[in-house]
């Protein structure tokens, strides 16, 4: 990601789809980064540490509630990231146009 645009914009851009912008892919393609990675380590401590069968449920049906919970998570993120940047914008466009008045 420090070094290219990652694997998701080229996928999305492949796949001819309207891409959201960049900063949104690269963050949400770290966050999956990182939960796969502490999940990972969560299944390695499984499988030292529990049973066989603990670590099987989480290895198939597991994955998918953890991988569920994590998206609902990220949506909820990113979708406040959304709202700040767009007050940002605001904010600024009430900034330019005060500073007009002044001018004039």
């Amino acid at each position: 990601l420090k070094k290219s645009d990652g694997l998701f914009l080229p996928m999305l851009e492949q796949m001819g789809k309207p891409l959201p912008p960049k900063f949104l892919l690269k963050d949400m393609e770290f966050h999956l980064a990182i939960f796969l990675l502490v999940y990972g380590f969560f299944m390695g401590g499984l499988a030292l540490w529990s049973s066989t069968s603990m670590w099987v449920f989480f290895k198939t049906a597991g994955f998918y509630l953890a991988f569920f919970a994590f998206s609902v998570v990220e949506f909820f993120i990113l979708k406040q990231k959304i709202k700040r940047l767009h007050y940002q914008a605001q904010m600024m466009k009430a900034v330019q146009a005060a500073r007009m008045e002044i001018k004039s």
